[in-house]
């Protein structure tokens, strides 16, 4: 056992950690943050749309030509979450991402 779980550690006790845990990861996104993920996601979307394609689920191929296209105009860092954006809508419907 781990030297920061003793043996004592109760269902109860442990119930409430994982609780506690998923606040923080609730917490751990910025409004601001969780914005940009969505309008990064309206962007995906009209981009897929355009082509006349879905974006759930976008094949990895698909994502690599959206973010080429990105790549004309955008920064590094703009594209950077837009990767993270698309990789979050698919983690969220149960779907593996494309991005990796």
């Amino acid at each position: 056992m781990s030297d920061h779980i003793s043996a004592a550690v109760t269902p109860t006790d442990l119930a409430a950690l994982a609780a506690e845990a998923a606040a923080y990861a609730a917490r751990a996104r910025a409004a601001a943050t969780l914005r940009a993920y969505r309008a990064d996601w309206r962007d995906f979307a009209a981009w897929r749309q355009e082509r006349q394609t879905s974006a759930l689920p976008a094949a990895p191929d698909a994502v690599a030509l959206y973010i080429t296209d990105l790549a004309r105009t955008r920064a590094v860092s703009t594209i950077r979450r837009r990767l993270a954006s698309i990789a979050q809508a698919h983690r969220a419907q149960g779907l593996e991402s494309p991005t990796g």
